[in-house]
């Protein structure tokens, strides 16, 4: 006699499930960088690669928020970051690929929306008038 057992499936996690594990991964970069690359390599490749995924406004600009962050805390300019992240969603196909100018208005979207306490500093100086 054959017996059936069903398993529930736990799903793919859905782009929000994705967004929050990267959230925590910037938290956890201070501490161990490379487990943070590894884990935003690993939710990055399942964007890029997961069709089902549905991608909304605010996904994409928390993505693109995400990406920006990326790219600045591995040394990426102020001057060229928004198109360097443009570049690289579009050359790998990511569901948030956009223009230069979509990537800076959805970063200044998202860090508009938070407390000032989690907003990212700016870590560029201008030179004065006449230097």
């Amino acid at each position: 006699m054959t017996r059936t057992v069903k398993v529930a499936s736990a799903g793919a996690p859905t782009v929000d499930d994705l967004i929050g594990l990267l959230d925590h991964a910037r938290a956890l970069a201070p501490y161990n960088r490379e487990l943070a690359d590894s884990i935003f390599r690993t939710a990055r490749w399942f964007l890029v690669h997961g069709e089902r995924l549905v991608w909304t406004r605010d996904n994409k600009d928390a993505w693109r928020y995400l990406e920006v962050c990326h790219a600045l805390d591995h040394g990426a300019k102020w001057d060229h970051v928004f198109a360097e992240v443009s570049e690289e969603l579009t050359r790998i196909g990511h569901g948030a690929a956009a223009g230069e100018d979509r990537i800076r208005k959805s970063y200044q979207r998202v860090q508009a929306a938070l407390p000032p306490e989690q907003q990212r500093p700016l870590t560029f100086r201008r030179r004065p008038l006449g230097a």
